[in-house]
């Protein structure tokens, strides 16, 4: 004979028996997720305020105004022999490095500029972005603004610095990163890294790029 009420079934039957906890065995709370921080890129003057800000305009690559820093290689035939429009390269002082790297924006801020000693430098960027350097000869002691020079340097084409030739980039706004082959030694970023800060001058300051392009 039934009692009066309703007839269980065997989805309640499972339903109570996953509600009851199980003898000896300890219940967790679920774990809460905690969201990851996102990094946002900040400009030389946000990371270091205090800082003095100077703008430099960029202006358009061609192969007479980067004469005095290197050369500008574009695309050739298959099959051209080498000529004095190749790369001049000096490799001399080591082992030569030829990677790929990935340099992700950081904006058009500079605060130091670098140059090597030993070898020359190979830059191209892969895709279809510009992208920006800074400029100073070789021959010059203490980079500044009257002898600094910055370029525009479109996709396509790489470039050659001289030995010894100041350099602050590759810089770019976007896109998040931009991938560039180096040639170089291979221990140039270890023992042949040369540095000078425009944020430890007497003035001390940082410089900003104006492009048309951003």
């Amino acid at each position: 004979m039934h009692h009066l009420g309703t007839t269980p079934t065997l989805n309640n039957i499972r339903a109570v028996r996953a509600s009851r906890p199980v003898a000896g065995v300890r219940t967790l709370p679920p774990k809460r997720r905690v969201p990851i921080p996102i990094r946002a890129s900040t400009s030389a003057q946000e990371s270091s305020p205090g800082l003095k800000m100077r703008t430099i305009k960029a202006q358009k690559l061609t192969k007479e105004a980067f004469a005095p820093f290197g050369q500008v290689c574009e695309w050739q035939e298959d099959m051209k022999l080498f000529d004095g429009v190749d790369a001049q390269l000096d490799l001399s002082q080591g082992t030569p490095r030829f990677y790929l790297m990935r340099i992700p924006a950081k904006g058009l801020d500079f605060k130091n500029i670098t140059h090597h000693k030993a070898v020359t430098q190979c830059l191209g960027g892969l895709g279809d972005k510009p992208w920006f350097m800074a400029m100073a000869a070789s021959s010059v002691e203490k980079p500044s603004e009257e002898n600094m020079a910055v370029f525009e340097i479109p996709p396509g084409v790489f470039v050659k610095m001289n030995k010894g030739t100041w350099h602050a980039g590759p810089l770019f706004s976007g896109p998040d990163h931009i991938d560039f082959y180096n040639l170089e030694l291979k221990d140039t970023n270890l023992v042949d890294h040369h540095n000078h800060f425009f944020s430890k001058e007497e003035e001390k300051s940082f410089f900003r790029i104006e492009s048309d392009a951003q």
